[in-house]
C-alpha cells in the first residue's frame, strides 16, 4: 500500500481527525507497481527501472512497459513522483 496524507492544512487535520477520519489515503499497488515504487530513488530511468524489473521475471517485455509507463503516469499526474531530464 501506498500511504498519502490527507491533508495539508492543520487545522483540517485536526478537525477530520478529531472525527475519526484517517490521516491517510491507502493506495493499493498490485506487485508491478509495488516493486517499481521500490524501484523509483531519483537516480535510475524508467528503462533502468524495467529493465531491473525485467531481469527479476516481473513480466513479459512489451507488458512490462506499456503498464510501468502508465503506473508512472499515474504517479506524475498525482505529483507522487517527478521526472527529470538527463
Amino acid at each position: 500500500y501506498l500511504l498519502v496524507p490527507r491533508f495539508k492544512n492543520p487545522f483540517l487535520k485536526k478537525i477530520a481527525l478529531n472525527l475519526g477520519k484517517s490521516e491517510f489515503v491507502k493506495f493499493h499497488l498490485d506487485p508491478l507497481g509495488a516493486r517499481a515504487w521500490e524501484l523509483i530513488d531519483g537516480s535510475r530511468t524508467v528503462e533502468q527501472i524495467g529493465d531491473l524489473m525485467e531481469n527479476q521475471g516481473q513480466d513479459t517485455l512489451p507488458q512490462l512497459y506499456e503498464r510501468l509507463t502508465k503506473f508512472l503516469s499515474i504517479l506524475w499526474r498525482n505529483k507522487f513522483i517527478g521526472f527529470k531530464d538527463h
